[in-house]
């Protein structure tokens, strides 16, 4: 399992990435490598953390090795490289705290229907409907979806804070 740290400095990795590292490591081995690394995982299993607020260097860099992952789970800023690695669209809609997500759509990340969740961004996918994915959770904007016909997964919030069973989900190949 690879977790991909995309934090400009590495002492924001405590925050972001440890806690993650920390989920993952119960259930199976991991390594960790940062996105300034030339990237190119094919056939693995990634889970791409988030990182600081005013950090956006992750969305310069390419995207291209994304579609070649086995599974992909995507935080906060995985999520939005996710994104523009399928062309959506990114608005400024920032969220900063603990909300209440509600689940549209069966999926294997949580069997919640409500759950509160929190969330540290200020750039989201759009609440509407789009042709490659299929949206699984909203909060005012799309807080989980799925890739069509892939096993890729980007989740806005953060579940390494309040929702551990998304990343043990996600693991766990339930999904």
């Amino acid at each position: 399992m690879i977790v991909v740290s995309v934090c400009k400095y590495k002492l924001h990795e405590e925050e972001f990435v440890r806690p993650v590292v920390e989920i993952v490591s119960r259930v199976e081995d991991v390594e960790v490598v940062r996105i300034d690394e030339e990237l190119d995982f094919k056939g693995e299993k990634v889970i791409v953390c988030g990182t600081a607020l005013k950090d956006f260097e992750y969305l310069k860099k390419d995207v291209s090795w994304i579609k070649k992952c086995k599974s992909y789970l995507g935080i906060c800023s995985g999520y939005q490289m996710l994104a523009k690695a399928y062309s959506l669209r990114l608005e400024r809609i920032e969220k900063i705290g603990v909300y209440e997500v509600k689940n549209v759509r069966q999926n294997g990340l949580t069997s919640k229907k409500k759950f509160k969740a929190y969330f540290l961004h200020e750039l989201a996918i759009p609440e509407k409907k789009y042709e490659e994915i299929e949206i699984l959770s909203i909060c005012s904007e799309v807080a989980a979806f799925k890739v069509k016909e892939k096993n890729f997964y980007g989740v806005s919030f953060h579940p390494e804070v309040l929702n551990p069973e998304v990343i043990e989900n996600f693991l766990a190949k339930k999904i």
